[in-house]
């Protein structure tokens, strides 16, 4: 529902979004932190650089309980 509320909003309020995706970003930041750059209008300079990135996984085996619990009760496979 959320989705679809963000969608009505962008349509009805005449926007195209840039729309980041977390696996993508994760997988090719550089690349994707260019591509919002760009799509901003601020342009990309040929000495743009992107700080490699730092985070630490949150989760533990209880999310992986959870999911394998919800593929379970949905009958979807693991």
């Amino acid at each position: 529902r959320e989705d679809a509320a963000w969608g009505a909003f962008f349509a009805g309020s005449g926007i195209t979004p840039f729309e980041v995706h977390y696996e993508r970003f994760v997988d090719e930041y550089v690349r994707t932190t260019a591509e919002i750059v760009d799509f901003l209008g601020v342009g990309v300079p040929p000495d743009f650089r992107v700080e490699p990135l730092t985070y630490t996984r949150l989760s533990d085996g209880v999310n992986e309980e959870w999911r394998q619990r919800y593929l379970e009760i949905e009958g979807l496979p693991a």
